[in-house]
């Protein structure tokens, strides 16, 4: 679709990026309705991380708070008592250096490692329950004003290690869940990231949950 030349080894004028994963080989341009001519630029992604996070569900403690329909843990103090959940689950907000601008981190990825850790019955790294793993999404992207994006994957990881790649192909939208993301819904989000929600807890009782987290920009 998007390729020229005898061996279609190039993009057109309004694509960029040639891959071979690519069905269409190359990416549509997209400059928010500025031009529909692009070229790949030479930048390059670096890593940028969270400090380690921990939660303990015991007294005395402090209550989460709702925030776009989802049961949020406290940004801070990074080490705290936290209320207990149910099988609703709490979600960790990512810090205000993930957000902002991140359209040049379009097709770059999220890591992070969740752990669970059940100290009443003396177990440590709990298996998430497949039961209620499906029903909630394991990271929400909330983006300019009115775009909020999720992603669930299609099965449990038992280290608790994720990499999510930040292209249309990996989210869902929560207003209309069975119409395909576009890229063009993705980068207006990124362009003004106001929030990322990641899933804290997988399990009913958790006593303890530990967030590590890196992001490509």
């Amino acid at each position: 679709k998007n390729v020229i030349g005898l061996k279609c080894d190039s993009c057109d004028a309004y694509s960029f990026s040639l891959e071979k994963s690519n069905i269409f080989g190359c990416t549509d341009c997209f400059c928010f309705n500025r031009t529909n001519f692009c070229v790949q630029s030479s930048f390059v992604w670096q890593q940028i991380y969270a400090s380690d996070r921990q939660v303990i569900f015991s007294e005395p403690w402090k209550y989460y708070i709702r925030k776009h329909n989802l049961n949020v843990l406290r940004e801070k103090p990074l080490i705290y008592n936290s209320y207990p959940t149910d099988i609703t689950p709490l979600y960790w907000p990512l810090p205000s250096s993930f957000l902002g601008d991140r359209t040049a981190s379009y097709n770059g990825f999220i890591r992070f490692t969740i752990k669970n850790d059940d100290n009443y019955r003396g177990i440590t790294n709990v298996a998430p329950d497949p039961q209620h793993f499906r029903f909630f999404p394991q990271i929400i992207l909330v983006g300019n004003h009115r775009i909020i994006l999720e992603h669930t994957p299609d099965e449990v990881n038992q280290s608790g290690r994720y990499k999510i790649r930040l292209h249309e192909s990996q989210w869902r939208s929560r207003l209309s869940p069975d119409v395909p993301v576009t890229r063009k819904q993705l980068m207006i989000a990124l362009q003004n990231l106001q929030g990322i929600y990641i899933r804290a807890t997988y399990n009913y009782p958790s006593t303890l949950i530990f967030l590590k987290i890196s992001f490509y920009i």
